[in-house]
């Protein structure tokens, strides 16, 4: 028997996520709740999130059941960090959730292989949203031969952390006491556990 295929019903835009984690210290600014999503188009050598880059479906969210939960954490996190994959691959669902993460009264961080030259001026309206809309960018695509961990939150010195409202200043942030790795351990219901390895790789 043939199965049907799995209709989503929304009334609003949608994420392709691989993973979620809540409670997280190595990913920006103080206690925060982190979401990967799935598909990258840049392949950078040396990327740390191999099973990220293929655009398979797979956790495919509404934006509002994610605002669901976050606001339900609201009073327990600084903020949201989106990470991946390429966030900017998936700009109409970005766009309305960072906007909704803003109304919530967190603070935004988003990680982008593109360069912040190259998107400050696109002319496509959900970039523009999600610029308006982040606290602070992680820019640059990972390049192995530029590999550091003297910069917070960076994976190669090309790579810098930019604040895009008034939020956070450089000076705070070099001022902060950063996590640089975690390990997040979830059992499943088969018995046996998924380990999600985030910060910084070694």
């Amino acid at each position: 028997m043939q199965k049907k295929p799995v209709k989503i019903l929304s009334s609003g835009p949608l994420l392709n996520i691989a993973h979620i984690v809540k409670g997280s210290r190595a990913n920006g600014p103080g206690l925060r709740d982190v979401i990967w999503v799935q598909g990258c188009s840049r392949h950078c050598e040396g990327c740390q999130n191999l099973e990220l880059q293929s655009h398979i479906r797979r956790y495919i969210l509404p934006v509002s059941t994610l605002i669901g939960q976050i606001a339900a954490r609201k009073d327990q996190i600084e903020g949201v960090t989106i990470s991946g994959g390429e966030p900017l691959e998936q700009p109409a669902g970005l766009a309305e959730l960072m906007e909704m993460v803003h109304e919530l009264g967190l603070s935004t961080m988003v990680y982008t292989g593109f360069e912040y030259d190259e998107i400050y001026d696109s002319s496509n309206p959900q970039i523009q949203r999600i610029l308006s809309a982040t606290d602070i960018l992680i820019d640059g695509p990972f390049i192995l031969s530029k590999k550091t961990q003297s910069v917070p939150w960076v994976g190669s010195s090309n790579q810098r952390v930019i604040c895009l409202t008034s939020r956070y200043s450089k000076n705070e942030i070099g001022e902060m006491d950063i996590c640089v790795q975690e390990c997040f351990i979830f059992p499943s219901v088969l018995g046996d556990f998924t380990i999600i390895n985030t910060g910084i790789q070694q």
